[in-house]
């Protein structure tokens, strides 16, 4: 908030290369994005439904099936999938563990195992969803805040770039923040299905529609 500037975080959604620009101008200092978010998160997040009307809002979004792709790519990292953080580790209270997500995918693992957990099951189960894959709209709660910017991800450097600009940030060099943003692979590759491809939209709805995706 001492930049009066407000960031609202989409996860999958571009979060470790904001906060490598904030910490370039916050923490100039600090080579770990890990730790200056956390030290961004406890003493300069404010909550945006309570801050001035002044100060410059923005968060970004993504393109929902590039999202659910992503997505996908956390899952399998976790346990008991992938190396793991934990059990727990990015899962909202009240929700599924990763291994509980692992069971209901009744332990095929798959790109399209997956979109059937997050479509059928999960949003049925009455639990809270996971975080990675909620739709954005949830978190952006466009109903209360006003946005000066939201940004694409597949845009990112040149909406960044206008965020910088808009906001009048002490950014001393004009450096490139895409090389935290988007993975080099083709997330399109995922999609074997055209059951996948409706099954996504019809979850992502409201996402397509309120930022414009309407091309797969």
């Amino acid at each position: 908030d001492s930049l009066g500037l407000v960031y609202t975080q989409t996860w999958k959604c571009a979060s470790t290369s904001v906060y490598s620009l904030l910490r370039d101008i916050l923490l100039p200092d600090e080579k770990s994005v890990p730790k200056a978010r956390e030290h961004i998160n406890k003493h300069h997040m404010v909550n945006p439904k309570y801050v001035c009307p002044d100060y410059y809002k923005f968060a970004v979004v993504r393109n929902p099936w590039s999202r659910m792709v992503s997505s996908f790519r956390e899952c399998i990292k976790r346990e008991p999938f992938g190396y793991g953080k934990g059990e727990r580790a990015g899962c909202p209270k009240g929700g599924m563990s990763w291994p509980e997500i692992y069971d209901a995918m009744n332990g095929y693992i798959s790109f399209e195992a997956f979109v059937d957990f997050v479509v059928d099951y999960e949003a049925n189960a009455c639990v809270p969803i996971n975080k990675h894959w909620i739709p954005q709209h949830t978190y952006l709660k466009l109903d209360m805040i006003k946005y000066n910017r939201l940004c694409k991800i597949e845009q990112f450097d040149e909406d960044i770039q206008g965020v910088i600009k808009e906001a009048n940030l002490p950014v001393k060099c004009k450096k490139t923040y895409k090389e935290y943003s988007l993975k080099e692979y083709d997330w399109r590759l995922y999609y074997r299905y055209t059951d996948t491809i409706q099954k996504v939209a019809r979850y992502y709805e409201k996402d397509i529609e309120l930022f414009g995706y309407h091309t797969f």
